[in-house]
């Protein structure tokens, strides 16, 4: 998946592809399927505007955003699954609302924190931040 970059600084990168991970990790363990999991994160990239090669494998995601001038490499495994195609709608409508409105951010994240907490009232043995296992910044 490519959509267009900006510039920003490492901190912004490294918090947003943490964000936009959390989002699609999250969007395949409801059982969302994996092509609307790509457009869901087209409109989100280019709303923030970056450019993202993605990887998503039944065991695994792996998101690698670019600027002009460097990139952040996120690996996540996918480990338990709750299928609930109510956070995939959810999260659908979020990214189309970042994209029809002046979301931020800050925005986006607010917005995700409400479904993933809502999703870990619900199954908090299978939502959870514990599958970070690898992300690193380089410069290009």
């Amino acid at each position: 998946m490519k959509c267009s970059g900006a510039n920003t600084d490492d901190n912004d990168l490294v918090e947003e592809a943490h964000v936009l991970s959390d989002i699609v990790l999250l969007l395949i363990k409801s059982g969302c399927h994996t092509q609307r999991t790509y457009w869901i994160l087209g409109r989100l990239l280019e709303k923030l505007g970056y450019e993202a090669d993605t990887l998503i494998d039944c065991s695994g995601v792996v998101m690698i955003i670019h600027t002009m001038s460097q990139r952040y490499t996120v690996v996540r495994r996918i480990s338990e699954m709750a299928v609930n195609m109510d956070t995939c709608d959810r999260l659908n409508q979020l990214s189309w609302n970042a994209m029809h409105t002046s979301m931020s951010l800050a925005g986006i994240k607010s917005a995700f924190d409400k479904i993933k907490e809502s999703e870990s009232q619900r199954y908090p043995n299978y939502v959870n931040d514990s599958d970070l296992y690898s992300s690193r910044l380089t410069s290009t």
